[in-house]
């Protein structure tokens, strides 16, 4: 009885041991430069959103947070970078949609669920459904009903295999039966002639890329991808709205780090991150980038978002039967 009551009171001071060390280890993180990757190229609102955040990290933990860009393959090239390196918390990655989605389509060395722990999902994309405007096409259900009454006529604008606007409208497709033809481009700036001309007849694009296509009256929006209208245009209603809240595809934003990294890290990183969506201005600067600020939420409840946006995407993939290379 004494040797047991000797191990459990071991056990409790080396417990109690352990709390101090984990909260002098969080308090000290970051103790030099952070660098975040951000897979995509610089200038375009992935860069800019992860310019954002960085900036407000290096303000709140007093450290500074570098942005690093390190496009290619759909993001592969940069989230690879941050799987292999060490789970120290010094290498973080800034990524969206295309952190699941990328490697259904392009074989990768890591897994994106497996291989990374999320400190914080802070924000979700916007994006519309649009139609040139000499396009009879009002709504979505127009839309649909143009495509049923005329299948495999009707086409829609696929800048990559496993971005939004593809995988997006082939969900809509797959709910609703509709035959709307994938029109591959590299891109978006070599499809927008099309688009523009009526050569294309539907496209998914994200904000905040088709403002000035609207001002000057080149694209009707016909359906928000977001839970709410949005403010710049009252007048379009949102999926859900029209009868089509199964097909709404968002996209998130997150804060990922390599799978191994201490949970005090973690945590460090996640309060950074709740503070900034506690911030007004910081807000006000991702409602700029066109995007709708999350609410304060843990880690837990970001690897959660992730591992099943991963579900949902594959089984689309696989229902819609979608070729991989």
């Amino acid at each position: 009885m004494h040797d047991a009551r000797r191990r459990k009171l071991c056990c409790i001071i080396a417990t109690a041991a352990l709390f101090p060390a984990d909260l002098a280890f969080a308090q000290a993180y970051p103790a030099k430069p952070v660098k975040l990757v951000v897979p995509f190229p610089a200038g375009g609102t992935v860069d800019l959103v992860g310019r954002a955040v960085g900036n407000f990290l290096s303000s709140d933990l007093d450290r500074q947070f570098i942005v690093e860009n390190l496009p290619g393959a759909g993001s592969i090239v940069g989230t690879q970078v941050v799987a292999k390196s060490l789970a120290d918390g010094y290498t973080v990655c800034l990524s969206y949609l295309s952190h699941v989605a990328a490697p259904l389509f392009v074989k990768t060395a890591y897994d994106p669920v497996k291989d990374f722990r999320a400190a914080s999902v802070f924000a979700w994309g916007r994006s519309v459904a649009v139609v040139p405007t000499s396009s009879s096409i009002k709504s979505l259900q127009d839309l649909v009903a143009a495509a049923k009454a005329n299948p495999g006529k009707l086409n829609y604008l696929n800048p990559g295999n496993g971005t939004l606007a593809h995988l997006s409208t082939e969900l809509l497709k797959l709910n609703t039966g509709a035959n709307i033809q994938s029109v591959s481009y590299k891109g978006l700036p070599p499809a927008m002639t099309d688009l523009l001309n009526g050569t294309l007849d539907f496209a998914m694009l994200s904000f905040p890329f088709p403002d000035a296509f609207f001002k000057d009256g080149k694209l009707r929006a016909i359906a928000m991808l977001a839970d709410e209208r949005d403010p710049q245009f009252p007048d379009v209603p949102t999926y859900r709205e029209q009868g089509f809240a199964s097909s709404s595809l968002k996209t998130w934003y997150a804060l990922l780090l390599p799978a191994r990294t201490p949970d005090a890290i973690v945590a460090r990183l996640n309060g950074a991150m709740n503070r900034l969506l506690d911030s007004d201005s910081a807000r006000e600067k991702l409602t700029t980038l066109s995007l709708t600020p999350a609410a304060p939420s843990t880690p837990a409840a970001a690897d959660h978002i992730i591992a099943e946006d991963a579900k949902r995407i594959a089984d689309l993939v696989r229902r819609a039967g979608i070729k991989i290379q």
